[in-house]
């Protein structure tokens, strides 16, 4: 479950690990799926431990996702789903999880209005996952404007993408050197690509003779001056260690949890009488 929530993703194949190329799309669309109980532990297991961090208990979180989960599952049973997962955010059936988690009822308009960004396909299906991500928008949103370095609001319009790009990025705000040595890190990339056009917009654009046959040099100068600067931050070998052991974390603590309230749930049914 881990693969599909690091940005730094690597898929163990047989001992081996390989970089995971997909797009966020790609990796959202397999989110999506996904059965009900796994795209509720990938939920989880990305999101517990940052939301514990942003002061929302590991605790309650699985426990309000379990419960979603569960009625999820009973309503796309109930509702004759297609694929055993999905709900048409048209239906009735998404209406009652939505008024029974939200505590409101929604028109067809509003419904749309909130859920059809995130129908990637246009299929008019609603799955756990993009519940889960509209439900908790407020906390995943402040955790992109960390990870990107923003302070002002993400705009409306752009609110549901950053939303779903956030499933398959490392968590942020449990390590928060690692966070900062991967904004710089990209902000210093972002740096060295604007020169890189710039020079060659200058050489070709209207550049002298003399600039086009200087172009090779200065791009190797760039090349050489962000190789340099790249060795003021972690290398990647020290940034894909610290995700995996953060990641082993965030799995830890969703087991843990889990666990706990299952013994709690036992305990509050009773001894079991023998027939």
């Amino acid at each position: 479950m881990a693969q599909l929530y690091s940005s730094a993703l690597k898929h163990r194949t047989e001992g081996v690990l390989e970089e995971d190329t997909r797009t966020w799309r790609e990796k959202f669309t397999g989110a999506c799926g996904m059965t009900v109980d796994e795209q509720a532990t990938l939920f989880l297991n990305r999101f517990a431990l940052q939301f514990q961090k942003q002061g929302v208990e590991a605790k309650e979180v699985c426990k309000f996702v379990g419960a979603v989960a569960e009625m999820f599952n009973e309503k796309a049973k109930a509702g004759n789903s297609k694929d055993g997962k999905s709900l048409k955010y048209s239906g009735v059936e998404f209406g009652d999880v939505y008024a029974e988690f939200v505590g409101e009822s929604l028109t067809f308009k509003e419904r749309k209005e909130r859920f059809g960004p995130f129908d990637l396909d246009n299929n008019g299906n609603i799955d756990l996952i993009e519940f889960l991500l509209y439900f908790y928008k407020k906390e995943i949103l402040k955790g992109y404007q960390h990870r990107n370095g923003v302070d002002s609001d993400i705009p409306e319009e752009t609110q549901t993408e950053a939303l779903m790009k956030e499933v398959s990025g490392p968590a942020v705000l449990i390590d928060k050197q690692l966070d900062q040595n991967i904004l710089d890190l990209k902000r210093l990339e972002e740096g060295y690509n604007k020169t890189v056009a710039a020079l060659k917009s200058e050489a070709v654009d209207g550049g002298s003779n003399l600039k086009k046959i200087q172009l090779a040099a200065n791009l190797k100068k760039a090349e050489d001056n962000y190789k340099n600067d790249q060795k003021r931050f972690w290398s990647n070998e020290q940034i894909q260690g610290k995700l995996e052991k953060m990641m082993k974390k965030q799995e830890d603590l969703v087991s843990s949890v889990r666990a706990e309230i299952a013994a709690e749930d036992e305990a509050a049914r009773g001894p079991t009488k023998k027939k």
